[in-house]
């Protein structure tokens, strides 16, 4: 065979692998990836030098911080004022309100861009005379969203507070953080780096590699005793066995609530709580192999245990709650994906129908 021959030949097999993984490619957009994967991904958004320690939090953002961080919805410009919150510089003159965000990952919504975070779209519903404001850190418990409000409270002029209490995970960590926070040392914190190489550039890019790194994950999950165990003990809430154990955590987050209850009326602040499901509360089909993942029977899912027990201590503390659960339901019931399929944070739509719910809420319940 001629060398032209040969050329030919490689130019059509390498043709055809580079067919092949494009079509690998589109069809691993369209899979689910199956339960537990937002857990083995993780948030892949997270610029490295966002965070750094901080003993009385624990680790808090850096004011000033812009940079670029990317998942597989995109890239995302990341910036922090001065205040620690994302987004622009507050402006002098207070509007008539000013709503301040505290919470997790699921309040800071690093997976969008800031004008399609439910904060923003939720300033344009309220109107020119509100303000809301994104304080969220990933992570965070309500003790520590507590004292994100406390350190930022007076400069920014809040005169309303939106917890949002994210059903996953934060009965758990507020019954953990106390413990912790006695023990703070800088050593406590390390924010990993950033993968490196061929993997790094695939990382928040193939949705191929997404696949195949949760099947892989998923084959060695066992392999890491303390991430099986905190998985478990946060999902094992979501079963009927663990009734007990709900009401011991939610002890622990009934005083963290009363806490930030006591600290924004001594301010003269309204709050409200926000009750934000975990992805398999809402799409229910991926609930058994997230609990199967970790060694618990979906047969004994309980998906509501700590909805309502969460409700029933807001209650309990005077504090108005706006329920996420069943919007957000509503909106898959009608095909809306308002979860990513590897994150398990809110798509866009997702935020759409989060600011849609919570205006109705607070206008109803009297935030307006």
């Amino acid at each position: 065979m001629s060398a032209r021959g040969r050329m030919a030949r490689v130019g059509l097999l390498l043709g055809g692998c580079a067919v092949g993984i494009l079509l690998a490619e589109l069809l691993a957009r369209v899979i689910q990836p199956g339960g537990g994967a937002e857990l083995l991904m993780g948030a892949l958004v997270t610029p490295p030098g966002m965070y750094a320690g901080d003993p009385f939090l624990m680790y808090g953002p850096v004011p000033g911080f812009s940079a670029k961080g990317r998942s597989l919805a995109g890239e995302v410009e990341v910036r922090l004022n001065s205040l620690g919150l994302r987004g622009a510089e507050p402006a002098a003159m207070l509007p008539l309100q000013r709503w301040l965000v505290i919470g997790d990952s699921f309040a800071l919504s690093l997976q969008v861009p800031e004008a399609q975070t439910f904060e923003a779209l939720l300033g344009e519903r309220l109107g020119a005379s509100t303000e809301v404001w994104n304080g969220g850190v990933e992570g965070y418990s309500t003790w520590q969203a507590t004292r994100r409000y406390w350190r930022v409270d007076g400069a920014l002029g809040s005169t309303a507070v939106l917890l949002v209490f994210f059903l996953g995970n934060d009965l758990y960590d507020n019954a953990w953080f106390p413990g912790v926070i006695q023990r703070w040392d800088p050593s406590m914190f390390v924010q990993p780096p950033p993968p490196s190489g061929l993997a790094g550039w695939l990382e928040g890019r193939s949705f191929l590699f997404a696949q195949a790194r949760v099947w892989q994950n998923r084959r060695h999950v066992a392999d890491d005793p303390k991430k099986m165990e905190r998985w478990s003990q946060e999902l094992a809430l979501f079963t009927r066995s663990a009734g007990v154990q709900v009401q011991q955590m939610a002890s622990y987050t009934e005083a963290a609530i009363r806490e930030l209850k006591a600290s924004t009326d001594r301010a003269g602040d309204q709050l409200v709580v926000a009750v934000a499901p975990p992805a398999f509360q809402v799409e229910t089909a991926r609930a058994a192999g997230t609990l199967s993942m970790v060694g618990l029977d979906p047969a004994d899912a309980d998906l509501e245990g700590p909805r309502w027990v969460v409700n029933d201590l807001l209650a309990r503390a005077g504090v108005t709650s706006c329920d996420l659960v069943d919007p957000l339901r509503g909106a898959a019931a009608e095909g809306k994906e308002t979860y990513f399929k590897f994150d398990g944070h809110w798509t866009p739509a997702g935020h759409r129908v989060v600011a849609e719910a919570l205006e109705q809420c607070l206008r109803v319940g009297g935030g307006r």
